[in-house]
């Protein structure tokens, strides 16, 4: 028998009998036979084999997880210049075999160099191809695990992606039929909430959401049910969907069966949460007595926090007071609130690791009590424990970056006591150090402490200051977009940096530094879709050229601006219009006036205090400082949701006593500059797609919709119409890349918090959607009209994105888009549009000119001009004459704003 045979021979007999004389005796015909043999590759491969089999079954301790490593690793030497017919396969095995020795004596001995190494050995066992499916899913577990393992240890946002990665493709790979599928999601799924509670991504928490439902089918039923309720919870709180917070009960309330005794409290806890949470949306209508929310929230956290007493349990319950304070103003809860987070920092004690964030906890109530009793000492503890928390949290600690900006707000609070210069030096200091980590441990923290800190120096009139603070919310808000991969991913942070640039670009305008305020706005416009914009939609060059006024409108807290770019060849500078009314309180009123306003009869009374508002506030100033008979506006923000064009001031020269803007000027709307001066062909005529009145149940059917497209479509040779059942999203599909100009006379619909879903009505229940139309383009098309409500509403979770239906069509390939901002009358609508088209196919071709011409006429015209022009439209009443029919005939039916203001241009 060769030394080969005889070696293989005991390896075989301790795979059967697990003997480890067996093991032993293995290697010690190797020891002997070492210096002789010429392949030693084979024998050190199957000995580490042996010895991984030995750590399971037999368990070990450290010298013989060292042994295994050494012995990995000669294999692996030895390697080079082996002549074994199986070396690939077998090199695979070695790799997976090291990885394993390192990753257990990593967990025994935490030395980082053996985990940097347990990935580098399973990345190329997981990598070697021809892998058994059994063998693949234990080698990237441990993968996963080892990923895991660093993140933990380092907190590199790439490991904890690695780490997901892994264990999604364990999931992938495992039968739908196999219990383990079942329990892999649950694993995927708590590793998506841990990177959402770093990132807030919604696409984690939705993934994490999905996939705890798919485990709750599983046997780890209990711990998936916590799971989802916690991650619904969490949804909730970031929605205010009632939805969630009911799902988060139910699933901890389903959980509670299931879980083991100790896990029920949490279970418990969960469900507490959930009702406070929900309370606060559904507070206003609670009852205030024993059937109020609270009184099943408090109650069942009281019970956790008494039988567990831990200091997370005794925060939550100070949580509960204090949102029970906020919904009732009860002092009490808040001295409830004050006592349960002390006791929380009792409960942590000094050596506690989690101390700082329990004093984090402390410092806000305690800043909150102050703001209600006005007592002095309160704050000033507040912030002692602020300071104690910055001190004792680790250098590296993610949370450190929250401690610092909880420093800042309780300064901040102080300084708008005492005045004092240290308070305001210790306020930016604390803000400052805020930014500088976050930029290392944590951009989103970055950027929050950047808004509150942006928001302090604003209302003080610190400009620099607040250029400092814009300046470094944009270097945490770029370290943060090139790390999300999702759209939903970089939609929550947008949204966090949501305030930086109009309170950049007010501070720059103040300093008289106009060019760069307008790049700062430009920035900050359409980024999730730049890349359909091409080349030029980064830091833009905002003097391209354009043929009037570019005209941005702007608001912040102190007021706002309009910043008016001249048209190319203007020997003229940029221009800073002040507009100190136009704060944003001021702007939300009126957006809410009218926009929100859910008594449609109310709306021509909000109407018209908007528009009359919107004069002196904004466009008389804009007005008195263009000197051309027209402007292309770039409203910033919620001013997209404004009719700007119908302001008006009193004039006694005119019939009705008012003037309008559109009275006097041309005005257009563009969602940036650069969609502002895109060239577009001119549109001379040409064949029109006409869509009439797909049916939209509920939604009762569009009289006047089908009398509309006849007006509008009046070449029977070349136009097109599609109406009612034919108006499907297929036909549409085959038709709008081949008609420069396309109306659509139907219902719509705006969604504010999902724009991509805002929609056009279509036939069987289809809709033509944003999310379609940014697939989908038809460069063929020079004029879209939507002739439906509600049509030119942007998303106002980021309306700085301008995300809505006139921005989809025009990044589509569209020249200009007419659009309503809010539900429109049938019969007025339809005939604004066919005075519309009767324009622009006459006099008046430019889109915005047309529009313009044909409100003012729909505006000022009587019920007799009506009748000649449209005779069908309109009848005098039924036995008027004299006084009562020259009364009729010279009234005018569609005078009021809510008729015809609400129709604008965009693009064009």
């Amino acid at each position: 028998m060769t030394v080969r045979e005889e070696f293989d021979d005991r390896i075989r007999q301790f795979h059967r009998d697990r003997q480890i004389s067996d093991l032993q005796e293995a290697f010690r015909i190797y020891s002997e036979a070492q210096e002789t043999v010429a392949d030693r590759f084979p024998f050190l491969h199957h000995l580490g084999a042996a010895l991984l089999l030995a750590v399971e079954h037999h368990g070990t301790g450290d010298d013989n997880l060292d042994l295994g490593v050494h012995v990995c690793r000669r294999a692996l030497a030895a390697a080079e210049g082996s002549t074994e017919p199986a070396l690939p396969d077998m090199l695979r095995e070695t790799h997976g075999h090291l990885g394993m020795f390192l990753r257990e004596r990593y967990a025994r001995q935490h030395d980082p160099a053996d985990l940097d190494a347990v990935i580098v050995h399973l990345r190329a066992a997981v990598a070697a191809p021809g892998l058994a499916a059994a063998v693949r899913l234990a080698l990237t577990e441990h993968l996963a695990h080892g990923y895991g393992n660093r993140w933990m240890s380092g907190a590199a946002p790439a490991d904890l992606r690695s780490s997901i990665a892994a264990h999604r493709l364990r999931h992938a790979w495992c039968p739908p039929s196999e219990a383990l599928r079942a329990h892999v999601a649950l694993v995927v799924a708590q590793g998506y909430m841990t990177r959402y509670h770093l990132t807030s991504s919604r696409a984690d928490l939705d993934s994490a959401l999905d996939l705890f439902a798919e485990a709750a089918g599983g046997d780890d039923r209990g711990e998936a049910l916590l799971g989802l309720g916690n991650a619904a919870l969490v949804r909730f709180q970031r929605k205010g969907r009632i939805a969630d917070a009911d799902a988060a009960c139910d699933s901890a309330e389903r959980a509670r069966a299931l879980v083991p005794p100790e896990r029920r409290r949490e279970a418990d806890m969960m469900i507490g949460l959930a009702t406070v949470s929900r309370h606060t949306v559904l507070g206003r209508e609670c009852p205030g007595d024993a059937s109020c929310d609270y009184s099943t929230a408090i109650p069942l956290l009281l019970r956790v926090a008494r039988d567990r007493g831990s200091a997370p349990d005794l925060t939550n319950l100070g949580h509960a007071y204090w949102a029970r304070y906020q919904h009732g103003d009860r002092e009490d809860d808040l001295d409830e609130a004050a006592r349960w987070c002390r006791r929380a920092v009792e409960a942590a004690g000094p050596a506690d690791a989690n101390r700082h964030s329990y004093l984090t906890n402390l410092g806000n109530t305690l800043r909150d009590r102050y703001a209600i009793t006005g007592h002095r000492h309160e704050l000033d503890e507040g912030i002692a424990a602020h300071a104690e928390a910055v001190r004792l949290c680790p250098p590296g600690h993610p949370d450190l970056v929250n401690h610092w900006l909880d420093l800042g707000n309780g300064r901040r609070a102080r300084f708008a006591v005492t005045g004092a210069a240290a308070d305001a030096e210790a306020t930016t200091s604390a803000f400052r150090q805020a930014c500088e980590a976050g930029l290392v441990l944590g951009p989103g923290a970055a950027v929050r402490a950047a808004v509150n800190w942006s928001h302090w120096t604003i209302l003080r009139g610190a400009w620099r200051e607040t250029i400092t603070a814009y300046e470094y919310g944009v270097r945490a808000a770029g370290l943060l977009d090139a790390r999300q991969r999702t759209r939903a991913e970089r939609e929550s942070w947008l949204l966090a940096s949501r305030y930086l640039a109009a309170r950049g670009a007010y501070a720059l305008a103040r300093l008289g530094l106009l060019v760069d305020a307008v790049r700062v706005l430009e920035r900050n416009r359409l980024q999730l879709v730049a890349e359909r914009l091409g080349a030029g939609s980064g830091p833009p060059a905002v003097l391209r050229a354009a043929d009037v006024p570019l005209v941005y409108v702007f608001a912040a807290e102190p007021g706002g601006f309009a910043l008016v770019v001249p048209p190319s060849g203007a020997d003229r500078p940029l221009t800073a219009v002040p507009l100190p009314q136009l704060t944003d309180r001021w702007l939300l009123d009126q957006v809410n006036g009218y926009f929100r306003s859910g008594d449609p009869a109310g709306r021509p009374e909000a109407l018209e205090r908007t528009t009359a508002a919107l004069w002196p506030v904004v466009m008389g100033p804009v007005l008195a400082a263009l000197d051309a008979p027209g402007c292309c506006l770039i409203p910033i923000g919620i001013v997209g949701l404004l009719p700007l064009p119908a302001a008006w001031t009193a004039d006694p020269d005119r019939p009705s006593g008012r003037r309008h803007v559109l009275d006097t000027h041309t005005v257009r709307h563009a969602p940036n500059a650069l969609l502002a001066t895109r060239p577009v062909r001119p549109l001379a005529g040409g064949p029109v797609l006409a869509v009439a009145d797909p049916p939209a149940p509920p939604a009762p059917p569009l009289r006047w919709s089908r009398w509309e497209v006849g007006h509008v479509a009046t070449d029977l040779r070349h136009d097109v119409r599609i109406a009612g059942e034919d108006a499907t999203l297929d036909a549409l599909a085959a038709l709008l890349p081949r008609f420069p100009v396309v109306h659509f006379a139907g219902h719509g619909s705006a969604d504010t918090d999902e724009p991509l879903d805002s929609h056009i009505s279509l036939a069987g229940g289809e809709r033509l959607t944003l999310r379609w139309l940014l697939d989908h383009p038809f460069p063929a098309a020079r004029l879209v009209v939507l002739s439906a409500c509600e049509t030119a509403v942007i998303g106002t979770w980021l309306p700085d994105e301008a995300v809505g239906l006139p921005t989809g069509l025009l990044l589509a390939g569209a020249g200009a888009v007419v659009s309503a901002l809010w539900p429109v009358p049938d019969r007025s609508t339809a005939v604004l549009m066919a005075l519309f088209h009767r324009l622009r196919r006459g006099d008046h071709p430019a889109p915005a000119e047309a529009l313009r011409h044909a409100q003012r006429a729909l505006r000022d015209m009587s019920n007799e001009q009506l009748r000649a022009l449209f005779p069908e439209l309109v009848e005098p009443p039924a036995g008027a004459s004299g006084a009562l029919a020259a009364f009729w005939s010279r009234a005018r039916p569609f005078a009021g704003a809510e008729h015809w203001a609400a129709f604008i241009v965009t693009g064009g």
